[in-house]
């Protein structure tokens, strides 16, 4: 849990960077059209999952960080068709991606 709560803590930080670039006055719609999209990938059956759902992924939308950067969240065995291929590099879960708004893959927890 703490190994979980210090990647955490490291994510808020980039996205907080990240959105500190945007401009005023725009929707978080266009802000994320510029920033891009956090994408959580997860399994049902994992602990570590289950935990950042109740602990991180109910309050992100309520934070600055996470209407400016939307996230996104990915089950492994069920991914949609945009994020398959991603989804069949995952070792790990929860894994986080964080991607530009062209889709590439600026960090990775």
């Amino acid at each position: 849990m703490k190994k979980l709560i210090a990647i955490t803590g490291t994510l808020c930080l980039m996205l907080l960077t990240m959105t500190m670039t945007t401009r005023q006055g725009m929707t978080a719609t266009q802000e994320a059209e510029i920033l891009g999209r956090v994408v959580v990938f997860v399994n049902e059956g994992c602990h570590y999952c289950q935990a950042f759902d109740r602990e991180i992924a109910k309050a992100y939308p309520k934070t600055d960080i996470g209407q400016h950067l939307p996230m996104v969240r990915v089950d492994t065995f069920d991914p949609p068709k945009e994020y398959a291929v991603l989804a069949k590099e995952m070792c790990f879960t929860p894994t986080i991606l964080v991607l530009d708004s062209s889709g590439v893959e600026r960090a990775r927890f």
